[in-house]
């Protein structure tokens, strides 16, 4: 059967990303209208990707990568070279792009886009730790308009945010979802554009970390589980435990609890979606013990049960274990990685917990994988979700900037300052943010809520209105959210 029109204007992106990790002495396959050959060689693509990710499992690194039409090469150290290929205008799209992290003075770092300097700081201070910028990422604009997007150091925020200015101003039209590589010091992150033709909304770059040097004999130990506050804390062999159990709640449906009605996507500091699941792993500070050879800013774990099944659980940033612990040699070291929920949707409670078990009802062991290298670590753990109680109490709130009530639901503010909310009964508050009640009334007394952290910040006073009303929004474990309306009186602090 053949089909004409915008199915096969989709399908041709990926006619031309078939050369995609394919050898670079080798041909592309020509094109052919039939659908059914084109989901072929998409499967083709998709077991191409996997051949590149089994030639880093053996120990190959990157030696190069140079920008080429639509797209990268990429050459691994014993010369094989893998051309990497997408976009909607065939051998027309644009070259990709290489950006990378550099610095003129040693102190200030900024992003380079193929050796040129932009305008974008990459690395931001926060006290004494530097947070390093996420990956650029492509927008999509409109069909056929592309533009990059870059995170960019806020102040105020103290944390990286997209700049989305309404004019894209300093951003670069692009042909289409092109591969690109950020060059990240101990390896390379290639971005390739997947899309999804069944499931056009499930379209997304798949992420390749390439190393660009070897590692002798690697290896992974899972050493087990620990409820980690901090990983300079001591920990003994003794105290890591082969189980760990946790609480999660699915929610079909994201309740107001103050007023009523369902909605199906929460925005705070955190995203949640209706079907999914949260979970107390990360409040509880669950983690991973490991100990490993490899680099750790090329790891990409996951637990991978006995039946080769992918749990639905993330890792943090892997921290370092720098306190009694002591089964490392001088070429490993051991590794705490905190344990988070995922933001996948589940079709139910009961789809939730099959993950974590066998058809039977038997819970299985796991271990953990690298999906960069394909290394794995022995089977010995388990891991079992509970449901957690449907009612849960109310966080309310404490202090605001450190300040308490001055009267019924009304706090002092000083100006200038960047205002924290504090809370009691705050074990199942999963996540906050502050609002203007009345955005005019607000904007009088320089009111701004940074909601990637969930504080916020008055500048002045005004001569008319002592006072203004603000909404705190709170999303508890269960799914519920309560709104606290407040009142905020600012007042100027003389020198």
């Amino acid at each position: 059967m053949k089909k004409k029109g915008t199915l096969v204007k989709r399908l041709f992106i990926y006619v031309f990303s078939l050369c995609m990790l394919s050898l670079y002495t080798t041909s592309c396959v020509s094109y052919d209208e039939d659908i059914d050959d084109i989901y072929k060689q998409l499967d083709e693509l998709k077991t191409r990707i996997k051949a590149v990710e089994d030639q880093i499992a053996t120990g190959k690194y990157i030696q190069e990568v140079q920008s080429i039409s639509g797209g990268m090469k990429v050459t691994f150290n014993d010369g094989s070279s893998y051309s990497i290929v997408s976009g909607d205008k065939g051998d027309k799209g644009d070259p990709g792009a290489t950006w990378s992290i550099g610095s003129e003075d040693g102190i200030t770092w900024y992003w380079y886009k193929d050796g040129a300097k932009q305008q974008w700081q990459a690395v931001g201070k926060d006290g004494t730790d530097g947070k390093t910028a996420p990956s650029p990422e492509m927008y999509k604009k409109s069909e056929g308009q592309y533009y990059w997007i870059i995170f960019a150091w806020n102040e105020e925020t103290k944390d990286f945010v997209p700049d989305t200015l309404d004019d894209r101003k300093g951003y670069e039209p692009l042909y289409s979802y092109n591969t690109y590589v950020v060059d990240r010091n101990a390896y390379y992150e290639l971005h390739v554009w997947m899309e999804d033709l069944d499931t056009p909304a499930n379209s997304a770059y798949k992420t390749i970390q390439l190393p660009k040097e070897a590692v002798a004999n690697p290896f992974l130990e899972f050493l087990g589980y620990k409820r980690v506050k901090d990983p300079k804390s001591p920990i003994s062999l003794a105290e890591i435990e082969d189980d760990i159990t946790f609480f999660y709640w699915y929610l079909p449906g994201i309740r107001n609890a103050t007023d009523g009605g369902d909605t199906s996507i929460w925005v705070g500091q955190k995203t949640v979606k209706q079907y999914q699941v949260l979970t107390t792993l990360e409040r509880d500070s669950a983690a991973a013990i490991i100990r490993t050879n490899l680099p750790k800013t090329s790891w990409k774990l996951t637990l991978k049960d006995s039946q080769d099944g992918l749990l639905p659980i993330s890792f943090g940033k892997p921290e370092k274990h720098t306190g009694s612990l002591t089964k490392a040699s001088a070429n490993d070291a051991i590794y705490i990685l905190q344990m988070n929920g995922v933001q996948e949707t589940f079709s139910s409670a009961l789809d939730y917990e099959a993950k974590f078990k066998k058809a039977g009802g038997e819970g299985v062991v796991y271990s953990l994988m690298d999906t960069v290298t394909g290394i794995n670590s022995g089977y010995k753990a388990f891991i079992t979700p509970n449901p957690g109680n449907s009612t849960l109490p109310e966080a309310k709130l404490s202090t605001i900037g450190g300040n308490g009530e001055t009267a019924v639901r009304e706090y002092e503010v000083t100006v200038g300052d960047t205002l924290n909310m504090k809370f009691n009964d705050a074990a199942y508050l999963y996540d906050y943010y502050i609002e203007a009640a009345d955005t005019v009334q607000a904007k009088k007394f320089g009111f701004t809520a940074y909601k990637a952290n969930g504080t916020f910040k008055v500048t002045k006073t005004d001569p008319d209105e002592e006072k203004f009303k603000a909404v705190i929004y709170k999303l508890h474990y269960n799914g519920s959210f309560y709104k606290d309306t407040v009142t905020i009186k600012p007042l100027e602090i003389l020198p």
